[in-house]
């Protein structure tokens, strides 16, 4: 049955937005562009990511770019893929934002 307690904690589940460090359940790197890898671009990619009561990013949207528009979007691609903990509100999972760096580094 629904409580009023019960109500709280859906209410809490569907509306709250924490901003915290995220924590990876599942991490898969990026695919390095082979564009961006014959021209020897490296760089850091910035994005804030909305990440659901479940754990799945379902907003990313670039913050600082790398200054390479393929690395942008591998990065984009890469962390659409993965799965986060979710933040806990009163130990109910809640919809987070993260700020998710994202290294494009080539082997020297």
């Amino acid at each position: 049955p629904i409580t009023e307690q019960n109500t709280s904690a859906l209410n809490l589940k569907s509306q709250t937005i924490i901003n915290t460090s995220p924590k990876y359940v599942y991490y898969a790197p990026p695919v390095y562009p082979e564009s961006a890898r014959r021209l020897k671009k490296e760089g850091v990619v910035k994005l804030h990511v909305h990440i659901n009561a479940d754990g799945i990013p379902d907003d990313v949207i670039v913050r600082e770019t790398s200054g390479s528009s393929s690395l942008d979007e591998a990065a984009i691609t890469a962390v659409k893929k993965w799965k986060f903990q979710p933040a806990l509100a009163n130990n109910i999972p809640v919809s987070s934002a993260a700020e998710v760096p994202v290294r494009f580094e080539l082997s020297k």
